[in-house]
């Protein structure tokens, strides 16, 4: 593990440490350990711009991100996305869609309305 840790890091690429990690028995660790430290991040990121930007998660959930083809190209008139859908498109929470387009959608439409709050 040691001489793996030097060969991949700082490479964040699970397939590089896979095969050190599962013959160790700390694969399932790693995963449970990264998946915590992503949840706290972004905990933490939803907590400050809640506090300081307020108004850019929208109070309720929006269908329109299922329908991304039809929100055209000006991020600035996308609905913004909740807390919860945004936790759910950034891989925090668990949700029913696995649609990666909406997903990014979500995540476009949310720091495109961030940036313009902390340019004005």
């Amino acid at each position: 593990l040691a001489e793996t840790k030097s060969d991949v890091f700082p490479r964040a690429n699970v397939s590089q440490w896979e095969p050190a990690l599962k013959p160790a028995g700390l694969l399932d660790t790693y995963r449970s350990w990264f998946q915590q430290e992503w949840r706290d991040l972004l905990d933490s990121h939803v907590d400050h711009v809640q506090t300081s930007f307020k108004g850019v998660f929208s109070r309720g959930e929006s269908d329109s991100f299922a329908k991304h083809e039809a929100l055209g190209d000006d991020f600035s008139t996308w609905p913004r996305p909740s807390v919860e859908e945004f936790l759910e498109a950034a891989g925090a929470r668990p949700g029913p869609s696995s649609d990666r387009a909406a997903a990014a959608a979500v995540l476009i439409a949310h720091f495109d309305e961030l940036g313009r709050r902390k340019m004005r």
